[in-house]
């Protein structure tokens, strides 16, 4: 999984580094210090998750979740703060980021578990986005067509009509076709 961490504190990223590799080195940490060196990175690669402090030399983990959205970065973003603040977690959550993690003692064994999380949850929602504009242009096609489309069950019945077929038929709408027919 790759990550990139935004993180200006050098301690912070080699503990992460290490945490991460020992863990089962299925993990790949890219570092960036600001949110531009950050933003620079992302134009030139793809990320699976960002792992973002929430106090950096040029905004904050907030102004990261802000901008992926203006520029419809769809990678799970998690933001990692040295202060416990339930205002900025909740604010974090609202904005869109997929958690929100404190440095307390125990972090950086949770850590591997959130990162997974995050990227499995951000995978399943584009998942779900891409099936719902799937289904949204066969709606389109199916109701547009000039030739009659119908779906029917094993037994004759009329399942789906699309108007053009019930057209043909002489029918007002589909439904009447169906309720019609299928009586």
């Amino acid at each position: 999984m790759r990550i990139l961490y935004i993180e200006d504190d050098s301690a912070h990223i080699e503990l992460t580094r290490r945490s991460l590799e020992a863990d089962s080195g299925e993990f790949e940490l890219s570092t960036a210090l600001t949110i531009q060196d950050a933003f620079a990175l992302l134009e030139k690669a793809e990320y699976d998750v960002i792992l973002s402090d929430h106090r950096l030399p040029d905004g904050s983990g907030l102004d990261v979740i802000k901008l992926a959205h203006e520029r419809e970065i769809k990678t799970a973003i998690v933001l990692i703060t040295n202060q416990e603040d339930i205002n900025t977690a909740i604010a974090a959550l609202k904005a869109g980021a997929a958690d929100y993690v404190v440095k307390q003692s125990d972090y950086l064994l949770k850590l591997p578990i959130v990162l997974s999380n995050a990227y499995y949850q951000t995978q399943f929602e584009n998942q779900k986005a891409t099936l719902h504009e799937s289904e949204a242009k066969y709606r389109n096609i199916f109701e547009n067509a000039v030739e009659g489309i119908f779906q029917s069950s094993l037994d004759g019945l009329f399942l789906t009509v699309n108007p053009a077929m019930a057209r043909i038929y002489g029918y007002e709408s589909p439904e009447e076709m169906i309720h019609v027919v299928n009586d």
